[in-house]
């Protein structure tokens, strides 16, 4: 018909329970949705993922902006009721992509039954890369024998995106599938455009009052539990105190950032009566906008969004011996670590010091091309 225009599909995302999925292709459905009008459902199946989208709160607002989250199972527990529901749920996504949605996973169509329910129309199923920035840090792990490399299966779908070269078999999936090599994305223009204009937004609503002006210190909480065999409970504890210790002295805002598994219970007790520590839900983009330095007592993968920026970062850490020599003393995710301190209380005051005399944020325009033509096949 002439003058007639097809609306377009929908995006569906089956994302994992770690939201560094959610936190990768986040940048993709904000730009489909910005760009082309196109909506996005995110189904979520476990109660810890649906827990972390309502705690992170710039995910949470930005999945409301693109569209929606379908939470599977509805939080049910009762296994009479919650079987029928998730069933009943899933013929509705079912419905939607047999009408012509595109479908984005990171593995969980590769499971049983979902791989059968979703078998035909791979054109439409893209599986994707779980993280955007590019880790290395896993080859330590193997290294250690922590890790071991094993060939995978083919994932469903016809297509594969790919955000850096460390996806696990692309090589051979380049033969076999449509390869989408996009690159990061959270380095994309429009995230950080999007970022920095609600950066105000989310400081005055969640830390209203706060003088920011000099910028702060985020300090990048993980679990107080054994990590892995490298990292006792102890050792972490002790790490988690000290750095509280130091940073106490600072002038500016100490924002701590922390993840699922963190005890609060540990983090309220100690911070209780330093008026200058505020525990935060903003997502580590707007934080590094905003910041002097990061800082953890593990590597972690916020460090990859401080760096990008051009925000210092400081691992604060124990290693062993054995981990040490596998990393040739420095850390394992080394690539976006400025300064690695193992358990060394004064160099860590003096690295601090050091940051906070020569802070400057950079204005980065960040990438709006896309030559794998992965935006317009979704589009499409």
């Amino acid at each position: 018909m002439k003058g007639f225009v097809r609306k377009p599909k929908g995006i569906i995302v089956f994302v994992k329970n770690k939201l560094i999925s959610l936190d990768s292709i986040a940048p993709v459905l904000l730009e489909l949705k910005e760009k082309n009008n196109i909506s996005s459902t995110v189904v979520v199946f476990d109660q810890m993922a649906h827990e972390g989208i309502k705690t992170n709160v710039v995910l949470r607002d930005l999945i409301n902006f693109t569209g929606r989250e379908l939470f599977v199972s509805r939080g049910i527990n009762n296994i009479v009721f919650r079987k029928p529901i998730i069933l009943v749920t899933l013929l509705g996504v079912f419905f939607k992509f047999i009408i012509g949605y595109k479908i984005i996973h990171f593995g969980t169509l590769n499971s049983w039954p979902l791989k059968y329910l979703f078998f035909f129309y791979r054109k439409n199923i893209f599986f994707a890369q779980q993280d955007s920035f590019r880790h290395t840090w896993g080859k330590v792990h193997i290294k250690l024998g922590l890790k071991y490399k094993k060939k995978h299966p083919s994932p469903i779908g016809n297509n594969i995106i790919a955000f850096n070269d460390m996806m696990e078999g692309l090589d051979d999936l380049y033969k076999t599938k449509n390869v989408f090599f996009f690159g990061e994305t959270r380095t994309r223009k429009i995230w950080l455009d999007y970022c920095t204009q609600n950066s105000h937004y989310y400081l005055n609503k969640y830390h209203s009052g706060i003088d920011f002006s000099r910028g702060c210190a985020v300090f990048i909480l993980s679990t107080f539990e054994e990590l892995n065999e490298i990292n006792p409970r102890n050792s972490m504890l002790n790490l988690f105190y000290e750095t509280i210790t130091v940073l106490s002295s600072l002038n500016i805002p100490v924002l701590l950032k922390p993840h699922v598994f963190t005890d609060l219970d540990i983090v309220e007790k100690a911070i209780k009566d330093n008026k200058n520590f505020h525990i935060t839900s903003i997502h580590p983009t707007i934080l590094a906008l905003n910041s002097n330095f990061f800082i953890a007592n593990v590597y972690s993968t916020t460090f990859a969004d401080a760096k990008s920026l051009g925000i210092s970062t400081i691992e604060y850490t124990d290693y062993s011996k054995e981990l040490l020599r596998a990393t040739n003393e420095k850390s394992y995710g080394y690539e976006y670590v400025e300064y690695f301190i193992n358990n060394n209380k004064a160099l860590l005051a003096e690295k601090i010091n050091d940051v906070l005399l020569r802070t400057q944020r950079i204005s980065k325009v960040g990438n709006k091309d896309d030559n794998s033509g992965l935006l317009k096949k979704l589009s499409e």
